[in-house]
């Protein structure tokens, strides 16, 4: 008796320290950081992708015939996987730096605000995420979102401010067909009346994209347009709608080899 209760008396405690263990491990997952003293590890020779990564898609066609306008004149389409060291994305952020490198490249707190993962249509199935970090940024943005593949390297960096505060943007085109005002956060406009402009500015290796929401103010001329302007491409593109409110402006750099992968998938979904 004596032996089983000692024994019975080691499994209770054993049970106890792994309990601990694994509630230590969901409060660290939790409480995400990015720690700049974490152990090195091999760094990988490209982007980091799932399998079926370019899947074709049937839904959200709206949205990728968007990035396809938008994309089109800047890249082609191709499986470009590999490194691009020289590429730079944001003031000292290259194509594929590990996270903790970027974040400290911004002078940013290592705590992470928000993490997801980025859905888009057209953007790499399943294998791309955005950590969001607070913060002052250029132009009166208030939060970054550092877009990574797996291996937590940078692929692109995006700006937002939810609010409907003027920042300056430039974004001189509205497209009738255009619904996305935020590609990382996949937020799309939900009423038939409202609006969204994007405006594009070609860095070299690098896509600048503007994009701002435009709330109908009511007054009955929220389609009150000026003269229409034909793209290269003939697409229906509109200088600018008068009346409503632009809200929730996003400033999206997109290098070039992601760029790529975007329309390698949108036309292995036959857009």
């Amino acid at each position: 008796m004596k032996e089983n209760s000692s024994y019975r008396y080691f499994r209770l405690c054993v049970s106890a320290v792994l309990i601990g263990y694994l509630r230590c491990s969901e409060i660290s997952i939790a409480l995400e950081t990015v720690n700049p003293a974490n152990s090195a590890s091999p760094t990988p020779s490209g982007i980091v992708l799932k399998k079926g990564w370019d899947s074709a898609m049937s839904d959200g066609v709206v949205t990728m015939m968007e990035l396809r306008d938008l994309l089109s004149g800047f890249a082609q389409a191709a499986p470009n996987t590999g490194p691009a060291p020289d590429i730079e994305i944001y003031k000292g952020i290259r194509y594929l730096m590990p996270l903790k490198d970027a974040v400290k490249t911004l002078g940013l707190g290592h705590e992470v605000n928000s993490k997801l993962m980025v859905a888009c249509p057209g953007f790499p199935f399943n294998s791309l995420f955005g950590f969001s970090f607070h913060g002052s940024f250029e132009d009166g943005f208030d939060t970054v979102y550092f877009v990574t593949d797996g291996a937590r390297q940078v692929v692109a960096v995006e700006f937002t401010n939810v609010s409907t505060k003027k920042i300056k943007l430039d974004t001189p085109l509205t497209n009738k067909a255009w619904v996305t005002f935020d590609f990382v956060n996949t937020r799309v406009k939900g009423q038939p009346d409202a609006f969204v402009r994007h405006g594009t500015r070609d860095n070299g290796n690098t896509l600048q994209i503007e994009s701002v929401f435009v709330n109908p103010d009511g007054q009955g001329n929220s389609m009150n347009y000026r003269r229409p302007f034909i793209s290269q491409s003939g697409g229906n593109y509109l200088s600018r709608y008068g009346g409503g409110t632009e809200m929730h402006p996003t400033r999206l750099y997109l290098p070039r080899p992601l760029a790529e992968l975007i329309l390698y998938r949108i036309s292995k979904s036959g857009i």
